[in-house]
């Protein structure tokens, strides 16, 4: 990439494309506004397979449409977050997958009270950030063990970054408040061992 030329155009679905991930130095990986995981073959420019995030969810009520707003790669791991639209108070309103990423095997999939805006892999472990005051730790393989919730006072989460080396490791979590809030990771790892 040091002379900037535009090596492809991968043909994408239709509508806003809200993340991009890389899981091989093949593969690519989107999600956007169709809701959707879409995994690309970079070398030969094409679609390899849609995951329809929709067609996973029991209970959807009709006419509710799903957005994909954050991929996170960690070795051979892929973890995707989103939200719902159109779906009555109290139905869950996000949603989180787990993928074995080389083979694009769904392996887990859970629901959320609130959209999921960010997610990101910290210390082996998934962690989300949304439409809620809170970030919660899950399990990296599978999404519906939840090891802990940490308020944030943030009511919408849109940025989430692990934070290495220093003083210890922690995560930076960012959004609606018009703050960057700064929290210690070492408090939740004895959560993180019972998963």
């Amino acid at each position: 990439m040091a002379t900037g030329k535009l090596l492809h155009t991968l043909p994408g679905p239709s509508g806003y494309l809200h993340s991009v991930a890389s899981v091989s130095p093949s593969t690519i990986v989107c999600g956007g506004e169709d809701g959707s995981v879409d995994f690309f073959d970079a070398k030969q420019r094409k679609l390899i397979e849609s995951v329809p995030m929709k067609s996973k969810l029991p209970g959807l009520p009709k006419g509710a449409n799903l957005w994909t707003s954050s991929l996170s790669v960690s070795g051979s791991f892929l973890s995707a977050g989103g939200g719902a639209e159109g779906v009555p108070p109290g139905h869950p309103q996000g949603w989180l997958a787990s993928f074995h990423a080389p083979s694009r095997t769904l392996t887990s999939l859970a629901q959320s009270s609130a959209a999921i805006n960010k997610v990101a892999h910290v210390t082996g472990h998934v962690v989300t950030a949304g439409n809620e005051a809170a970030v919660t730790y899950r399990g990296r393989a599978d999404a519906r063990q939840v090891a802990a919730v940490v308020p944030t006072g943030i009511e919408a989460g849109f940025a989430l970054a692990p934070l290495v080396g220093g003083g210890g490791d922690g995560i930076a979590v960012a959004g609606a408040a018009g703050a960057v809030k700064l929290f210690e990771d070492r408090t939740f790892r004895r959560a993180f061992d019972a998963l």
